[in-house]
């Protein structure tokens, strides 16, 4: 993955954060997946 891929893969999931609880729940999963548990749980 380059720098990029992981700066949105970053973004996607502080928007996560603000976003109404169906895009919270997309986004948490993806950030799980990409970011691991312990930034998966920032967006819980």
């Amino acid at each position: 993955m380059n720098k990029n891929e992981e700066i949105k893969l970053q973004l996607s999931c502080n928007v996560a954060l603000f976003s109404s609880i169906n895009d919270t729940f997309a986004n948490r999963k993806l950030c799980r997946i990409s970011q691991g548990p312990s930034l998966a749980l920032l967006s819980l």
